[in-house]
């Protein structure tokens, strides 16, 4: 009877981890209020980060944070990724592609053990010309198999264009 029971509980552990996740897009809609800034004095205090063994996978995206980035006249959005991944280049403001220059590591959070279990990235979207609505998208991979994939997608609507 042990036998029994140690194989089909192998078997459930064997299933469990070989189901690759994958998540749905998650969709915010926010109308923009002129007062929201992000501040670049006061990002997320940077500890020391000690590498040990396989990076986590990413299991969330969440929007953080958003505004007028201080001391300029461009929008901005910051994304929380929980886990290890990247975007791979597949960040889109109104279905305009994103570049290396339009990210930066804004801050990231600690685990147990000094280990990063998440990471906030400020994205320069670029000065709002016009009221309308914008919209954000990004997909982020696991740097490590099986490679899952988070997505968020988030309209702002500007009523009017005033940036601080």
């Amino acid at each position: 009877m042990k036998k029994v029971i140690s194989i089909f509980l192998m078997l459930c552990l064997m299933f469990s981890i070989s189901v690759p996740a994958f998540a749905a897009d998650s969709d915010l809609s926010i109308a923009v209020d002129s007062n929201d800034v992000i501040s670049l004095s006061d990002p997320i205090e940077p500890p020391e980060i000690i590498s040990r063994g396989k990076a986590p996978q990413v299991t969330a995206v969440d929007l953080y944070g958003y505004g007028w980035i201080e001391g300029t006249d461009h929008w901005g959005v910051i994304i929380k990724v929980t886990g290890v991944g990247n975007d791979t280049r597949q960040a889109y403001w109104n279905d305009t592609q994103l570049g290396l220059d339009d990210v930066s590591l804004y801050g990231y959070w600690l685990g147990a053990g000094n280990v990063a279990v998440a990471f906030a990235y400020l994205y320069d979207c670029g000065p709002i010309t016009e009221p309308g609505e914008y919209t954000f998208k990004t997909t982020y991979t696991s740097v490590n198999s099986p490679y899952t994939q988070k997505s968020i997608s988030v309209n702002f609507t500007f009523e009017e264009v005033t940036s601080k």
